[in-house]
């Protein structure tokens, strides 16, 4: 299934030669197709457009990646969100992995944002860091010194927040 917020949304055989409609039959705003033919152990490519136009709205737009799948003698169902952006409801909370767990001496670190529900801001508080603090979704830190510091995200909306210290 594929969940996209376009009346006109569709998937192309062919990259484009043959187009396949998506469909939203109870208006949910989840877009489903059936698509026949494949043989079991076939990998597949496909992407997503929107209005059926290589136009920068299409999935991943840019030249970016191709989904890959590989068709299975069990039940096929793909599901996925567009852009693999999960849309954001319900109250926010808080939630990260360091790209590694402790800081080495002019080390940097990625720490990657796994918020859940509707989050507008992030508010970074790194100890041992100078700057101290960032609002990015996903910062870089380099750390100047070795060691294990305590890392706090407050994820928040506006009016809901959640706090996360690792």
């Amino acid at each position: 299934m594929k969940h996209l917020n376009q009346a006109n949304t569709e998937i192309g055989i062919g990259w484009g030669s043959n187009r396949i409609l998506l469909s939203d039959a109870d208006k949910d705003s989840i877009y489903s197709v059936t698509v026949p033919g494949f043989t079991v152990g076939t990998t597949i490519q496909f992407k997503f457009r929107i209005d059926g136009a290589w136009n920068g709205k299409e999935e991943f737009p840019g030249g970016g990646p191709n989904r890959v799948y590989q068709v299975r003698p069990d039940s096929n169902i793909i599901m996925v969100w567009y852009n693999d952006v999960a849309l954001q409801t319900g109250q926010p909370v808080a939630a990260f992995t360091p790209s590694v767990s402790q800081f080495f001496e002019n080390g940097t670190v990625l720490f990657r944002n796994h918020s859940s529900g509707r989050v507008t801001d992030w508010l970074w508080t790194f100890e041992g860091r100078t700057p101290a603090f960032s609002t990015e979704r996903e910062p870089v830190v380099a750390y100047a010194h070795a060691g294990v510091f305590d890392v706090t995200l407050i994820a928040s909306n506006g009016e809901l927040s959640d706090t996360l210290t690792l």
